[in-house]
């Protein structure tokens, strides 16, 4: 029979080690109230539109990974259908000043709303990085997430998906996260 203690050290071995590839929402912050309205005002013409900086991968085309991320980002969102768009795309129905801000870094800026000013993104291949992402409003963020992430070897890994997915959630709950009942209060 394998003593308890034993049998204890390698179950946390264990889930340290799954751990370690996992993806984890690190923080969360939603800045104003009645986010249920600010969304679906800002993807009520049916767009939003993301910017992407950084390289998780370290060798990834710039549109490509863009066009990964926003993939990932599609039906994850509480709150109306939203069809995530390019930044620069002049998508019918996309507001302007209302976008979704994704940086791929591995140093920490001074401040999480300083993503929808001037984003930097700087990761190396093989390295864990953060995926920080803002809802923005012109320069101005109104709910940030950030993400740690494993090194992600190229775009087709799942990890990718599994961060943005994860990001996209927390920007866009399906409930108000002002209301801290949120009896029958689902954002739709």
């Amino acid at each position: 029979m394998i003593p308890p203690r034993h049998f204890l050290a390698a179950a946390v071995a264990g889930l340290l080690a799954a751990c370690s590839s996992a993806v984890a929402v690190v923080q969360v912050e939603h800045d104003v109230g009645n986010m249920p309205d600010l969304v679906r005002y800002a993807a009520g013409g049916g767009a939003l539109r993301v910017a992407v900086h950084g390289d998780p991968t370290g060798g990834a085309d710039a549109p490509a990974l863009a066009a990964a991320v926003r993939a990932a980002m599609q039906g994850r969102n509480g709150g109306p259908a939203t069809r995530f768009v390019a930044a620069g795309d002049p998508a019918p129905g996309a507001r302007e000043g209302w976008r979704v801000v994704m940086v791929f870094d591995r140093d920490r800026p001074a401040t999480l709303r300083a993503l929808c000013r001037a984003p930097a993104g700087d990761a190396r291949p093989g390295e864990a990085v953060a995926l920080r992402a803002a809802f923005c409003y012109r320069e101005t963020a109104l709910a940030w997430v950030e993400v740690a992430v494993p090194p992600i070897p190229n775009l087709d890994d799942p990890l990718l998906g599994r961060a943005v997915s994860a990001a996209t959630r927390q920007l866009f709950p399906p409930y108000d996260p002002d209301r801290s009942t949120n009896g029958g209060d689902v954002f739709d």
